[in-house]
């Protein structure tokens, strides 16, 4: 008999909110002022420093030059010393199985 008083209390106290939001008079500008607000918010993110324009490309590039000396230079750590034939990293690094970390299907499947 507890769960039952407890769900009729939940429903009068529904039914009585209910009643007070229907006694509320709505405001015929709220949606103006709410997109107005949301477009200002998009124009102050705009303008900071790294939402300009230009900008943006500048750090694109730096990025790629970035992203590709380090490429080159992480490539070059693979090559032979000359002087004593040796490969600069572990040799159970290169012997390293990575079929299952390539597989396919556990990309496709995230």
């Amino acid at each position: 008999m507890d769960t039952f008083q407890q769900e009729n209390d939940l429903l009068n106290e529904l039914d009585r909110v209910i009643d007070w939001e229907k006694t509320l008079r709505p405001e015929p500008f709220l949606s103006t002022r709410v997109w107005s607000r949301i477009q200002r918010m998009e124009e102050d993110r705009r303008s900071s420093f790294f939402g300009q324009k230009s900008l943006r490309p500048v750090l694109m590039g730096v990025s790629l030059v970035f992203v590709m000396f380090t490429g080159i230079y992480l490539g070059s750590l693979m090559q032979t010393d000359v002087s004593t034939g040796e490969v600069p990293i572990p040799i159970e690094l290169s012997l390293l199985n990575d079929a299952k970390m390539e597989s396919i299907y556990l990309l496709t499947q995230e």
